[in-house]
């Protein structure tokens, strides 16, 4: 729940930040409109819709259960020094993109650009950690695989 609350909050953030971007004016086709409307409900409610399942998860007691399929230590450490990139560098691109973009990414980013792949790169961040936290590949096998193909 934290990497897709994060990820879809700020790309809602990166939106309206950039907002004269999207196509909402009667100048452009309706099924342009439609899209940007679309894009707007989505990234407007995901991030709600995380949060109020992220509460109600948070209320729930849990004792949880022993480690049954342990992510060895190396391989934690690996996830740990991988979140600690990424989320910095989300951080980075999400906060001045177009500077740390000149800096560090092999090809020009604008504004828009820039904050949209800080908000991926804070995400997948964040699910590393998570996988990192849990410590057990039973509790984190679908993320594992997303995460390794993102």
């Amino acid at each position: 729940m934290p990497a897709v609350f994060l990820f879809t909050a700020l790309t809602l953030i990166a939106t309206l930040i950039h907002l004269d971007k999207f196509h909402l004016g009667s100048d452009f086709e309706l099924i342009t409109q439609t899209g940007t409307w679309v894009w707007l409900f989505i990234y407007a409610s995901v991030p709600i819709a995380m949060m109020i399942k992220w509460i109600k998860q948070l209320r729930v007691p849990v004792i949880d259960p022993p480690l049954q399929r342990p992510i060895s230590r190396v391989l934690r450490s690996i996830l740990i020094i991988r979140a600690t990139i990424m989320i910095v560098l989300g951080i980075a691109l999400f906060i001045a993109p177009v500077q740390t973009g000149e800096l560090l990414w092999p090809w020009k980013l604008s504004a828009l650009t820039g904050r949209a792949i800080g908000a991926w790169l804070i995400g997948i961040g964040t699910a590393a950690g998570h996988m990192a936290y849990e410590k057990d590949w039973w509790r984190v096998e679908a993320r594992a695989l997303a995460f390794w193909v993102f």
